[in-house]
């Protein structure tokens, strides 16, 4: 159960390592009652640079506190008895968890996109995992896709960009319902970043 942090979160690395019980509080876009009633125990992994939530937790994290078609939630967390500095939009500066109690401050958590590399090189941001059926037993591992936003798959309106992205298929994501989970990066080309989880129409690159 793991979580990559935001800058304002990350304090230069100084909650890598650490771990916090987050739960979903509201939802955050029009998915309905996407809150699960409970919580759970994740691992700060990583940063995640200009992100805009304030944690991106892994899938399996995810599902726990929240319906994985929200995409985004609002979110309260805690963290152990070890107080914690977080400086809000407005470099105002707040104390919190001292008391290992919930905070809220309209943070955010969103699913993350945590992608391992099938062919062990560094294959930069335009990347993707691909579910079950497309990864066939690893044989497009490696491949070029062309993709398109074609229509939402929830309510925020006027999602698709109109553009489209070629991406490399550098991992597997067993179990996921996605045919295809795009790094942010890649996703924010083609649709609103908000939006979380979109029809696509894709082809294999020439």
């Amino acid at each position: 159960m793991i979580v990559v942090a935001s800058d304002a979160l990350w304090k230069n690395r100084a909650v890598c390592g650490k771990k916090f019980t987050v739960k979903c509080t509201e939802p955050r876009n029009g998915v309905p009652h996407p809150c699960t009633g409970k919580s759970v125990t994740v691992k700060v992994i990583d940063q995640c640079p200009g992100c805009p939530s304030t944690m991106d937790l892994s899938r399996e994290a995810f599902e726990i506190i929240a319906k994985p078609d929200a995409g985004i939630i609002n979110i309260d967390y805690k963290k152990g008895n070890d107080c914690l500095e977080w400086k809000k939009p407005d470099h105002q500066t707040i104390k919190i968890n001292c008391d290992a109690s919930w905070t809220s401050e309209s943070r955010w958590a969103a699913i993350a996109t945590v992608v391992r590399d099938c062919t062990g090189k560094d294959q930069g941001k335009m990347i993707v995992a691909v579910g079950d059926a497309l990864w066939d037993n690893g044989t497009v591992c490696g491949k070029m896709f062309t993709m398109t936003c074609t229509r939402p798959r929830n309510p925020i309106p006027h999602q698709c960009t109109g553009k489209s992205v070629t991406i490399k298929i550098v991992d597997h994501c067993p179990g996921c319902p996605s045919t295809i989970n795009l790094s942010r990066e890649a996703f924010a080309i083609i649709t609103n970043p908000v939006a979380s989880i979109i029809n696509v129409d894709y082809k294999q690159y020439a």
